[in-house]
């Protein structure tokens, strides 16, 4: 399992409005004024004097000269024809047709049908214009017809159905119920007009240099009503001037221009919801640009959508021309609610502080050329884009920004991708052949995310970025990582998430998933420094459950500090837990991760991996390998890193694949970096040597105090050519406590047995050789003899693979065998019959095999004076069968036939051991270094010899019959059988 990790919450500043709940900016100045005039045009029937009634009687006669205001009224209709100028109130009334074709000028007018029609020409007043045709219980509406112009100072209210006007309207709220149409010129100054249940056309423009308000809904909730206007839609630059425009069906209008602009159609998403055109125009949508130009204070604000919650609302926009500019605050929101946005070849733009951009579809696609930016790059306040699609295609090159610095990390720059469609939510990015898009915030205080259940990337190449000096970062997050149904899946393509430093530290990249199946060309996460100045590295942090890589698929995870400059890896550079199965290398199908320090100087960082449940295979190309893992300091000063792998199970050429170097010119008794391998801390510890002389390193692995018995055996006992083959051959030396940690750290492919303290390997691809050291006591002879021998196998390996004379060689078998001969038979007869068998105790004429030598099973002598000591139970053993079974690891061959232990033991007496044989109990292997001393084994001893001091092999000064040809009767001898002697 992973490591537990909290989720990223999202400021609520960039949290998008709710495409199914939206709360809807109603410019509530203009309406409730609308629905107040009507109040006050009933009350002033009720102030009119009573006494000083004007009548239509039957709809044909008028006031006279002497009216200066009041109530008009008649029964059946009225026709009034007069021009009236009034200093009061004028209220004209019937149940019938009402049709005032003089003009009317008084403080406030009244113009009412209660039963049937009205028609009005000019009408002009100080405080506020009703038009009204409907009856006394708002239940019944009629026509009204305008003809002639109409202004008032405060308001012009006009309620009924199927309102037309032939001339421009000023100020106007107009309401019309009961399924009609309004048919209107050019509106003017303040705008309120609403049919609930039919269309609204306006031939002209609407908005002047004194509109504020502009407020144009049509429509019920079966989709009813579409907004058509001819011209363009604008208000003042002022703050907080508005446009809203709502259908239950199409809009269709010119440009907009106002600091506000909201343009919802199809509002009540009916299916088969036609397409909104964005700069297009048509029957659905708004033919020229969308500027929300906000000039006094405050931003820009423009919010379209077509469609509702589960609606088909389709939008295109058709040209780059919608841009949002203001002090700060600027919003832009197209919501294609159910259906698809497709995004223009151009720019859509919402600069400054306090700014954002939504698009939001089900499928959002962008084309080639899309450029989204919500940039501050002065910096300093939140500025975000938000994508909320379940799809988004792209094709040629687009780009997504939302650069500059913001101002702390609850309120930064960011872009967000998320999910669309409500419960489990997914993202798919979907890319054309070739295609690229980049969606990033750069600066300080900045990020960006994917945020999804399912986040999903196919063909073309898509790069999620955040640079910048400091708190920045790049997300892949699951909403809830408990399912398997959340992942993050790449079937092809590449993925590229970089929180590298501009001018400063790398960021954060964080990948957070409940399982990560990556098939694409490459996966790469970068959080390095800068590429060009100081700057130290970032994090990366890589949770899964369960990982997949692909066999064509290539990883790659740097967390390095500064590229040509100074800097710092961190020291907790990264974390990768895969949670599964993992192979780390260079090739298709593995990761490959570094964290070094800055190129002129800086410390290199730590890596830790992971599997979790699986494991974690390190591959070792059969060519010259290249580092998989990389913690080193690269520059002329810095302390080396930290690399932990855990759970491999397989031998890997560790210290090809992984280097944790410090500089060259670092001092020895500086950190020179460690790995914890499955659980083991390993140190590295440098030697001191010039670069050129091997060995330039050597490793402990028991405690922060290395005894560097292998490094001293090393330098003081290998002679130039043998240091030159060491280093030829690649090889490196470890101490380690016991077998158990050898056994963890190297993972030998053949159980080495309980008793071993020391094994040499070679790993023959690369080629490189591991000599290594276990379980002594601290006794620092015993222990150096045991690196001598050791150093032997190694050799002996690098010897094999130059094609040289070594311990599978046919003169090296030979003088193996004459040396069991000769401990065996003081005299080699015709036949083994008449040899002489070689008492193993007695001295005769030349110390006997056995005398003072110790039984490494038993710790006691062999002999017992001139007889074998009981103890050991030798019973009818040929010298050759005691020598066996006293120590069988040395004197027993491979299954090549090889006597490899007897060749690396052989030189480690001749090159140290024989120095200290005053004092068996100090050597490593008293029973062998105890025969050789008596002079038996006489042939091995002198190949160990000639290895020592450089010489060639086999060695020249060897014994006679070391090379003699074996008796007739030899093939029939066996070392180490029972013989009765």
């Amino acid at each position: 399992m992973k490591p537990s990790s909290s989720k990223l919450g999202l400021p609520p500043n960039l949290q998008p409005q709710s495409k199914g709940n939206k709360m809807r900016r109603i410019f509530t100045g203009l309406a409730m004024a609308s629905f107040m005039m009507l109040g006050i045009s009933s009350a002033a029937y009720a102030n009119y004097d009573p006494q000083l009634p004007a009548t239509c009687d039957g709809g044909n006669n008028v006031p006279d000269s002497t009216f200066t205001g009041g109530v008009i009224s008649s029964i059946g209709g009225c026709n009034l024809s007069e021009s009236i100028t009034a200093s009061s109130a004028v209220s004209v009334t019937s149940d019938g047709a009402v049709n005032v074709t003089g003009s009317l000028s008084a403080p406030g007018v009244t113009v009412q049908s209660t039963g049937s029609t009205v028609s009005v020409g000019a009408i002009t007043s100080s405080a506020f214009i009703d038009i009204l045709a409907h009856d006394a219980n708002n239940t019944v509406y009629n026509s009204i017809n305008i003809n002639g112009s109409i202004s008032a100072a405060l308001a012009t209210n006009i309620v009924g159905s199927n309102i037309t006007s032939a001339v421009p309207l000023t100020s106007a709220g107009i309401t019309s119920h009961g399924g009609g149409t309004v048919n209107l010129v050019a509106l003017n100054g303040d705008v309120d007009v609403t049919n609930d249940s039919g269309d609204i056309n306006v031939v002209g423009n609407v908005g002047d240099s004194t509109t504020t308000t502009v407020y144009i809904s049509a429509g019920d909730a079966i989709g009813n009503g579409n907004i058509n206007i001819s011209g363009t839609v604008s208000t003042t630059s002022a703050q907080f001037t508005n446009v809203e425009l709502v259908a239950g069906g199409n809009i269709s209008t010119g440009a907009i221009t106002s600091p506000q602009i909201h343009v919802y159609a199809n509002d009540y998403g009916i299916t088969g919801t036609s397409t909104f055109l964005l700069g297009g125009g048509g029957t659905n949508g708004i033919s020229g640009a969308v500027t929300a130009n906000n000039t006094t204070g405050g931003g820009g604000y423009i919010d379209i959508e077509n469609g509702y919650q589960t609606g088909q609302g389709n939008i295109t926009v058709t040209d780059g021309k919608v841009v949002a500019t203001g002090t700060d605050g600027n919003f832009i929101d197209i919501s294609a609610l159910g259906g698809t946005l497709i995004l223009p070849g151009g720019p859509i733009t919402a600069g400054g502080p306090d700014s954002q951009i939504v698009l939001a579809g089900k499928t959002v696609n962008f084309v080639n050329g899309t450029n989204i930016s919500s940039d501050y790059l002065t910096g300093g306040l939140t500025h975000s884009v938000v994508i909320e699609a379940d799809t988004i295609n792209y094709a040629g090159t687009s780009v997504v920004t939302a650069n500059g610095s913001g101002q702390d990390s609850n309120d930064p720059g960011a872009v967000l991708v998320q999910g669309y469609t409500s419960g489990t939510t997914k993202v798919q990015f979907i890319g054309a052949a070739g295609a690229q898009i980049s969606l990033g915030a750069d600066g300080d205080h900045t990020y960006t995310q994917v945020y999804a259940d399912a986040i999903s990337f196919a063909t073309g190449a898509v790069t999620l970025h955040s640079q910048g000096t400091t708190d920045h970062s790049v997300y892949l997050t699951n909403v809830d990582d408990t399912s398997t149904s959340d992942n993050l899946t790449v079937t092809s393509g590449s993925l590229l998430a970089d929180a590298s430093g501009k001018a400063g530290a790398g960021g954060t990249v964080s990948v957070d998933v409940y399982a990560a199946v990556l098939n694409g060309d490459s996966i790469t996460l970068n959080a390095n420094g800068p590429a060009t100045g100081d700057g130290n590295g970032g994090t990366i942090n890589f949770n899964a459950n369960s990982t997949v890589m692909g066999a064509t698929s290539k990883g790659l995870l740097t967390a390095n500090a500064a590229a040509t400059g100074n800097g710092a890896a961190s020291t907790s550079a990264i974390s990768f837990y895969p949670g599964s199965d993992v192979v780390l290398g260079s090739a298709n199908g593995e990761f490959a991760l570094s964290a070094n320090g800055g190129n002129v100087s800086g410390n290199a960082g730590s890596i830790t991996v992971n599997s979790g449940s699986g494991t974690v295979t390190v591959d070792v190309p059969t060519t010259q390998p290249t580092t998989v893992v990389s913690a080193i300091a690269t520059g002329s000063s810095g302390l080396g890193g930290n690399v932990s792998i855990n759970k491999y199970s397989t031998r890997f050429d560790i210290n090809a694949s992984i280097k944790v170097d410090a500089s060259p010119a670092e001092s020895p008794s500086n950190f020179n970096g460690s790995m914890t391998l499955n659980g083991v801390l390993c140190q590295q510890y440098k030697t001191g040597f010039a670069p050129s002389t091997w060995p330039l390193v050597y490793w402990d692995c028991t405690s922060a105090t290395p005894d560097g018995i292998q490094r001293t055996f090393a330098t003081n006992y290998l002679t130039t050519s043998l240091q030159t083959l060491m280093d030829d051959s690649s090889v490196t030396m470890y101490t380690l406590n016991s077998l158990g940690d050898y056994n963890s750290v190297f993972k030998p492919e053949k159980a080495l047995p309980l008793n071993a303290v020391g094994a040499t390997f070679e790993i023959p691809s690369t080629p490189s050789g591991y000599t290594t050291v276990f379980g002594l006591s601290s006794n620092s002879t015993r222990k150096t003899e045991l690196a001598g021998h050791e150093f032997g196998h190694a050799i002996d390996d690098a010897n094999a693979l130059a094609g040289v004379e070594n311990s599978a060689s046919n003169d090296h078998k030979k003088y193996s065998i004459n040396d069991y001969l000769y401990l065996d038979y003081s005299n080699i007869s015709s036949t083994e019959m008449a040899s002489t068998y070689r008492d193993p105790c007695s001295p005769g004429t030349s110390p006997a095999p056995f005398a003072g030598v110790i039984d490494l099973t038993t710790n006691e002598l062999i002999c017992n004076g001139t007889t074998l000591n009981p103890d050991g139970n030798y019973g009818n053993l040929t010298n050759s069968g005691i020598l066996n079974k006293a120590d069988a690891h040395i004197f027993t061959a491979n299954s090549a036939g090889a006597w490899a232990e007897l060749y690396a033991q052989a030189f480690a007496y001749a090159d140290y051991g024989y120095m200290n044989i005053g004092t068996v109990s100090n050597l490593y292997d008293q029973t062998a270094d105890g025969v050789f001393y008596n002079g038996y084994m006489n042939c091995a001893e002198k190949w160990g010899a000639a290895l020592a001091g450089g010489q060639s092999v086999p060695p020249t000064s060897a014994s006679a019959y070391c090379s003699a040809t074996l008796p007739a009767w030899s093939p029939g001898y066996i070392p180490f059988a029972n013989k009765t002697h």
